[in-house]
């Protein structure tokens, strides 16, 4: 179940590469990344491992969720979770269209960051989602306290729709195109596309 699905290369921080999450190997380095004060925007501070291995297990056989992790050069170092809006969303909330696609995102903690890498990453879970022609705009909803993630998908060409009140938190309802994606990179310095 390593096999990779999708790669990245950056000329700075080198290749990201994504692979289906596997529960089994997967659960231990899940819990240490969701336990870390730096993830708190997950909800996950008290999970047991047995929590994260039943949320990884229901995620695994679910029909509108899938997990990646995401590799830096190998190690990992990311999880991408692509899922249908509108299991997670209510009509309240947001209205789907056709070609709509979800994503949470997660940068594991780390004692040594590497400049630029997170704005890499949110740059390699659009190029991933916008790989599948069929999806035509990625729906977000970053947690309000969540400042520095918002920079980061607004500088991809993404539009806030507006303040929203989930369950859990409340966060900004984000849109983004292909379109505005697209425009967005091209106008970043180097902005052209190394996906592969």
């Amino acid at each position: 179940m390593s096999e990779i699905v999708f790669r990245y290369v950056d000329d700075r921080i080198g290749e990201l590469a994504l692979r289906p999450l596997d529960p089994a190997r997967d659960v231990d380095m899940l819990h240490s990344w969701f336990v870390d004060p730096k993830c708190e925007y997950w909800g996950l501070r008290d999970s047991t491992v047995e929590d994260v291995r039943l949320r990884c297990e229901e995620i695994a056989a679910s029909p509108t969720h899938d997990d990646f992790i995401g590799l830096h050069n190998g190690a990992p170092a990311l999880l991408y979770e692509r899922y249908v809006p509108s299991s997670e969303l209510g009509p309240d909330v947001y209205t789907p269209l056709p070609g709509d696609v979800g994503c949470h995102f997660l940068a594991a903690p780390t004692t040594a960051p590497v400049r630029g890498f997170t704005a890499v990453a949110i740059r390699t879970m659009f190029e991933f989602l916008f790989s599948d022609p069929a999806t035509d705009r990625v729906i977000g909803e970053p947690d309000v306290r969540h400042s520095a993630m918002l920079a980061l998908v607004l500088r991809y060409g993404t539009v806030v729709e507006r303040e929203v009140v989930l369950p859990t938190k409340t966060a900004y309802l984000c849109s983004t195109t292909r379109e505005h994606f697209h425009t967005a990179v091209n106008a970043l310095p180097g902005g052209s596309r190394r996906s592969r």
